[in-house]
């Protein structure tokens, strides 16, 4: 001891050396070559090489050297932090700044289903912002942090997001299906400075029977059985531009053309009692299944004729 009954260096039977100041335990030295402190240790250098050095000689496939941080809370609870590594600095008004941390947290307490996680907190403008958490099951990128991957990512469960940019995605695995659900009744949306391409050969499939594809020259549309293509009233479908264009308003069908050219390897079918008019109903063909009718200028002719009789021709 000294002349401060405050402060000794005290030696046991047992092979301990205790060191206290201020009338407390500062340090202990173990026969079996553990030593332990009480209070904060400080350790200051002024050398970039290891400022605490941990070495180990064991020589098996387990872990060595150990650096355990132990929170023995006498009522443990969720959300607990349980240790931290701080990385302070300097900033430009030569103030102290601790621009980043890794937590370890407790997440689930309870006996058999406990669950932890590891915290990396990061200075962001000024502020301390936890950015991501790596709990049992999932890492959060937190408070606006976003992921940069610089090579090929590997998803191999669902992926969930709000909004995803990237420039390439790619099934994993051989014949692998890409599904995009949107939540709810939400819509998918497709936005580009250009073109959307698909691939000759590959077909956007609706339901099961319904398909748009193309074979690198013609466009095919299939329907399935007694299906319709629909189009809305007053939308049309328009050929090099609005002078060529079928539309229809819920009533009427209009093709608008210069020229209207019907080509056909067999006929060109009109049901009985619908004609072609010209102009009104007063110039028209028609026929009614048995006959055919024109009428010019409001008179009608029937063809063939059978006796003769006036309005026959």
């Amino acid at each position: 001891g000294d002349a401060d009954s405050n402060t000794s260096i005290t030696f046991s039977g047992s092979d301990v050396i205790t060191m206290a100041t201020g009338g407390s335990t500062a340090a202990t030295f173990n026969a079996d070559q553990t030593t332990s402190f009480s209070g904060a240790i400080n350790i200051t250098t002024t050398t970039t090489d290891d400022s605490l050095l941990i070495t180990t000689t064991e020589a098996s496939n387990s872990a060595a050297p150990v650096f355990t941080f132990k929170r023995n809370s006498s009522s443990p609870a969720n959300a607990d932090y349980l240790g931290r590594i701080k990385f302070k600095g300097e900033n430009d008004a030569d103030q102290e700044v601790q621009y980043a941390s890794i937590s370890g947290k407790i997440i689930d307490v309870a006996d058999g289903s406990e669950d932890g996680a590891v915290e990396f907190n990061v200075k962001k403008a000024g502020a301390n912002n936890i950015a991501a958490r790596l709990n049992s099951d999932e890492l959060k990128l937190l408070n606006g942090t976003t992921l940069d991957v610089d090579g090929a990512g590997t998803f191999a469960g669902v992926v969930t997001a709000t909004s995803v940019t990237a420039n390439d995605f790619t099934s994993n695995g051989s014949n692998a299906d890409i599904t995009i659900a949107p939540q709810g009744t939400g819509d998918i949306n497709l936005t580009a400075g250009a073109d959307v391409n698909i691939p000759a050969n590959i077909g956007l499939t609706f339901a099961a029977a319904e398909k748009i594809e193309s074979d690198g020259t013609d466009l095919t549309i299939t329907v399935g059985s007694n299906g319709d293509i629909n189009i809305p009233a007053d939308i049309g479908l328009t050929f090099g531009n609005d002078g060529e264009k079928i539309e229809g308003d819920g009533t009427d069908l209009t093709i608008t053309g210069n020229n209207i050219k019907l080509t056909a390897t067999a006929d060109v079918i009109i049901p009985s009692n619908v004609g072609l008019h010209f102009t009104d109903a007063n110039e028209k063909i028609e026929s009614d299944g048995s006959k055919l009718v024109i009428t010019s200028g409001g008179t009608t002719f029937n063809l063939p004729t059978a006796d003769g009789s006036a309005g026959q021709a």
